[in-house]
């Protein structure tokens, strides 16, 4: 199936996710036919909204280290499908890590050339305010337990104050720091969701780029900060 005629089936809320098939909104990287920008001032804007309407949000993927880019995207698909269900649109955000491509070296002690980039898209989503609180947390405790991730970063003001924290699969939850802020927000989801001891950054979030863009954005109920950018990134820029 081509771009053409899946775009028409998106349109026509027709698409059905299956783990072996992928919107080309849902794929990304320079490979794809997702030509949607990143912004990391967009993101930043969206932090600061949050914080600004005190709203409880999660920050949450499906992806697994051992699985390959196309089994991760569809994972992926499924989570948003799944967010959209409940009537939660999401924000795609861009994840970015560098790891040792030398098998047994640590971060730390590899050679600058042996460093390769790795990608990784995440999902922001905000608790509706028809939804309660507690069951904002149950629903989140599913999903990390259902996509088989070690963690979840979620705020629920009503639950735990100010307080940003790690959810597991099994409910279990604990505090990695106070206040809505993107580098709290991504030194939580490295260490603790991704479990990785070297510099994670959230490199933005994703914006459409093209008319087309825009409207399968509000079909599928993907958000995007609403403004005009000026560090707008292509994935040839990002990479993937």
């Amino acid at each position: 199936m081509n771009y053409d005629q899946l775009t028409e089936k998106l349109l026509d809320n027709k698409w059905k996710i299956e783990e072996d098939k992928i919107t080309p909104y849902d794929d990304w990287g320079i490979d794809s036919q997702n030509n949607n920008a990143i912004t990391e001032a967009g993101l930043s804007r969206i932090m600061q909204k949050i914080k600004l309407e005190d709203n409880d949000f999660v920050v949450i993927t499906a992806y697994r280290g051992e699985n390959d880019k196309k089994t991760n995207i569809a994972k992926n698909a499924q989570l948003r499908d799944w967010f959209n269900r409940n009537k939660m649109g999401v924000y795609q955000l861009v994840g970015h890590w560098r790891e040792c491509s030398i098998q047994g070296v640590e971060y730390e002690d590899c050679p600058i050339d042996q460093l390769v980039d790795v990608v990784e898209r995440s999902y922001l989503a905000v608790r509706p305010d028809e939804m309660e609180s507690k069951d904002f947390f149950n629903k989140v405790k599913y999903l990390t337990s259902t996509f088989k991730q070690d963690g979840s970063v979620i705020r629920v003001k009503e639950l735990y104050g100010d307080d940003i924290r790690i959810i597991s699969g099994s409910g279990k939850s604990f505090s990695v720091g106070r206040g809505v802020q993107l580098d709290k927000v991504a030194q939580a989801y490295s260490q603790h969701v991704k479990k990785i001891n070297v510099p994670f950054i959230f490199e933005g979030v994703e914006v459409p780029a093209t008319n087309l863009g825009f409207q399968i954005a509000k079909e599928l109920n993907f958000g995007y900060p609403i403004g005009k950018w000026d560090d707008l990134r292509s994935w040839d820029e990002i990479g993937g």
